[in-house]
């Protein structure tokens, strides 16, 4: 009888064990084989979708004297599309944007008349503890960015009289998108003609 109960004895631990630990195994399989590469994949689509559209008008602000020369100033709006995404169960997020960089230069007959660049350290996104009717609208509102970018230039280089004239705009942008468990740097470029627009008073 004793030699029974103590061969059955690692059994009925072995069972416990199993009892014990087999529903973790199951959710870490779980986790590791179906949920984190559904997660991955809905990231990298999200990564991929995002898309910069530059304006077809560059706005001349200003005109100012700077160690005896004339300064333009000018803007430009830039656009981050499609930020929002759904996770793998289906709950909607916004896309982290960090250390968003954009440069650019535009040539008015052969020459660059003005050069831009901006650096945005973060960009705006719900943190996911406010109520849903507030974190819904704020999803949709961050969907799409716009960030004003200012430019300098010669403000002789074009004749001003002359506004508004079309230049060759050529735009890099680089930033880090942060997803629900997984984050890129994605760069994009272009070139487009841009209408410079003299919107001083």
């Amino acid at each position: 009888m004793h030699a029974v109960m103590r061969a059955r004895g690692p059994l009925i631990l072995l069972t416990l064990a199993l009892t014990y630990v087999g529903p973790y195994a199951f959710v870490y399989a779980r986790t590791a084989t179906w949920t984190f590469p559904r997660i991955d994949e809905r990231d990298a689509d999200a990564f991929d979708g995002v898309e910069v559209l530059v304006a077809q008008a560059a706005e001349l602000e200003r005109i100012e004297s700077v160690s005896g020369a004339q300064r333009a100033t000018y803007s430009v709006n830039v656009n981050l599309m499609h930020r929002k995404f759904l996770d793998w169960i289906g709950f909607p997020l916004v896309l982290e944007v960090n250390d968003f960089t954009f440069s650019a230069t535009g040539v008015y007959q052969g020459s660059v008349v003005m050069a831009c660049s901006q650096f945005e350290k973060a960009f705006d996104k719900p943190t996911g503890v406010e109520p849903w009717y507030i974190y819904q609208p704020l999803v949709d509102k961050n969907d799409n960015t716009t960030v004003e970018v200012g430019c300098t230039g010669d403000a002789s280089a074009i004749n001003l009289a002359s506004l508004p004239v079309s230049i060759s705009f050529n735009w890099s942008v680089e930033a880090t998108l942060v997803g629900d468990r997984n984050e890129k740097v994605r760069s994009w470029t272009g070139s487009q003609t841009v209408e410079v627009r003299n919107v001083r008073p």
